[in-house]
């Protein structure tokens, strides 16, 4: 007998090629056995990455590849432990994107976090305590209007084309369009993956699962609307 898995995405799909694969600097697919905290990245930086508190790989809920990141919402997170200068959009266009399933959507999450002690210039991304998305860096740049909900994948990328910064909820803008003259810095050990990092203390954790997320520094893969990815993301 077959069993269903909740949750579940497409286990073999892979897009072909990626004709901006040049600028990927950071690949976490989240692939691997059930349990594991081995977290890879799969850009041609293979940038070593640390799992803490209770991270780890989950294969009963993915959207791509077979497994994703389990988060409990109580000292679980990713550092990019070899993450640097490559991952820093500077003045330039990029894109941060992933997929992240809420178990729970209380209170404020922090998904994307490459600061340390309240620095500026760091593109933060996380749900607030309203459950709306905040493109944030010392002050929330971008505000976004559609409340969040537990029980779907949901694609969330932040887009920085010619000067203007977007953030999307599953192809659809959210918010107002910034526009964006900082040069943005990725401190060495930096980004962290589900946590808010305050320097001297980390709160603000997801609760949830995370899987595909991907770094272009250089390209602005989304200035317009557009369809999230159906397939999982290439590695050529």
């Amino acid at each position: 007998m077959l069993i269903p898995i909740i949750g579940a995405g497409t286990t073999g799909s892979v897009a072909a090629t990626d004709p901006n694969w040049a600028n990927v600097e950071l690949l976490l697919k989240f692939n691997g056995s059930d349990a594991s905290t081995t977290i890879t990245d799969s850009s041609t930086n293979g940038t070593s990455c640390t799992a803490s508190g209770d991270a780890q790989l989950d294969t009963a809920k993915f959207k791509f590849g077979g497994s994703s990141l389990l988060l409990d919402g109580t000292g679980d997170y990713v550092t990019v432990t070899g993450g640097g200068s490559e991952l820093a959009p500077g003045s330039g266009d990029f894109t941060i994107e992933f997929w992240i399933w809420w178990n729970s959507v209380s209170g404020t999450q922090v998904m994307y976090e490459p600061r340390d002690s309240g620095s500026a210039g760091r593109p933060v991304i996380y749900k607030n305590s309203s459950d709306k998305l905040i493109f944030y860096d010392n002050s929330a740049l971008i505000s976004g209007t559609t409340t969040l909900t537990t029980g779907a994948w949901h694609h969330i990328a932040l887009s920085k084309n010619s000067g203007s910064t977007r953030m999307y909820l599953n192809g659809v803008q959210e918010g107002s369009t910034y526009s964006d003259s900082t040069t943005y810095t990725n401190p060495t050990g930096y980004p962290r993956i589900g946590v808010q990092d305050g320097g001297a203390a980390l709160s603000n954790y997801v609760n949830g699962w995370i899987d595909s997320l991907r770094v272009t520094i250089g390209t602005g893969r989304y200035p317009t609307a557009f369809t999230p990815p159906t397939e999982e993301f290439p590695t050529s």
